[in-house]
């Protein structure tokens, strides 16, 4: 872990005093990694700039970047863990979703370049029917921390040894401390079962590269809006993804027949799930409860296209009350992954002329 060395902005002899003395403090309480972050204020319209210091203890404290003064007390915060943190993370720090955006000083940049391992997968367009089975067998200490549905063309898929079409690109983090000593071979363990259908690396800049290739060159599978109506949204959410559970409600859903053109895990703050779930408000008297756990962490967006796909997929997915769903509807995905009301493991589009324009949502919340 790297001691906190941070530069601060200029201002007046009493600002740098503060400042330094600010500084000073951190570095007294103990090592810990930091990072800029920002927050979108909704209220105000404004970007806010902020340095987080996550520390050993997996306590954290905040301070604004342009003042240079504490903006959260150093404190507990059960919903960060070290595995979230990683630059072009989203993470949920009291109702406030935080987006990493850089490493704040140079000993967090060499922990993560040094030790910090982050293994990639591309599922190449010949394994996609597979792709539960995938996510599925990515277990501890690995846990998903990036997925994109991608679209391949000749080039692309030159790179990655495959034929070019639709395919998936994954990064994991490693959870557990001391778990990079043999990461590679660890990574390359649980992929091998997929035989020749999955692409790997892990660690060095080769890995790298191709990380940043597919998550930033490739185009978004979602850039490519059906002219058909027939489309529905579907959200698996937080508690499936953090319970690992998500290959397996991929895999019912394609073993159903339904085509998955697009997908995408995303990380709602409370504007986004407010917005997209406000049909709701006033309708169910868990609305609230929804939006908080819709933040929690993330979900992973799926776009399906077929003939009549909105009923169908809404009638596969079972009804909102989850022990009801056990009832009615046994093999339904709500009754298999859902816990409660609010936890019923995935929203779907409830009406056909709503299926288009829940995927347009989305595919402008991705900045698509």
């Amino acid at each position: 872990w790297a001691i906190v060395v941070g530069r601060w902005p200029s201002g007046s002899r009493a600002e740098r005093t503060e400042q330094e003395q600010s500084r000073a403090a951190m570095a007294s309480r103990g090592s810990c990694l930091a990072f800029n972050v920002e927050w979108f204020d909704a209220n105000a319209s404004l970007v806010r700039k902020y340095r987080l210091n996550y520390y050993e203890d997996e306590t954290l404290d905040m301070i604004n970047s342009v003042t240079g003064k504490s903006f959260l007390k150093r404190t507990y915060c059960p919903g960060v863990q070290k595995s979230d943190l990683f630059i072009g993370a989203s993470i949920t720090v009291f109702s406030r979703q935080l987006h990493l955006v850089e490493y704040a000083d140079e000993g967090t940049t060499a922990y993560f370049s040094a030790e910090n391992v982050r293994p990639f997968a591309l599922v190449k367009p010949s394994a996609f029917s597979s792709i539960g089975e995938i996510i599925s067998s990515i277990q501890h200490p690995f846990s998903l921390a990036r997925m994109k549905m991608i679209s391949l063309d000749a080039s692309a898929a030159d790179r990655f040894g495959c034929s070019a079409g639709q395919a998936v690109a994954i990064e994991t983090t490693v959870i557990a401390a001391g778990a990079n000593d043999d990461v590679a071979s660890r990574w390359a363990k649980a992929m091998e079962v997929h035989g020749d259908g999955v692409y790997t690396a892990c660690g060095g800049q080769d890995s790298h590269d191709d990380t940043v290739f597919a998550f930033e060159t490739c185009r978004s599978s979602l850039e490519s809006m059906p002219a058909s109506s027939d489309m529905t949204a579907c959200l698996v959410k937080p508690h499936v993804v953090i319970a690992r559970q998500a290959g397996s409600v991929l895999s019912e859903i394609l073993a159903s027949g339904f085509t998955i053109t697009a997908m995408e895990m995303v990380h709602l703050d409370r504007s986004m799930a407010t917005n997209f779930f406000t049909v709701y408000q006033g309708v169910l008297t868990e609305y609230a409860d929804m939006v908080a756990h819709m933040i929690e962490n993330y979900s992973i967006f799926i776009r399906l296209e077929g003939p009549n796909v909105v009923a169908d997929f809404r009638d596969f997915c079972g009804p909102n009350e989850t022990e009801l769903a056990k009832v009615l509807r046994p093999k339904s995905l709500r009754a298999q992954f859902g816990e409660t009301r609010v936890r019923n493991a995935v929203h779907c589009t409830d009406l056909p002329e709503d299926g288009g324009l829940e995927c347009e949502y989305f595919q402008y919340l991705l900045g698509v």
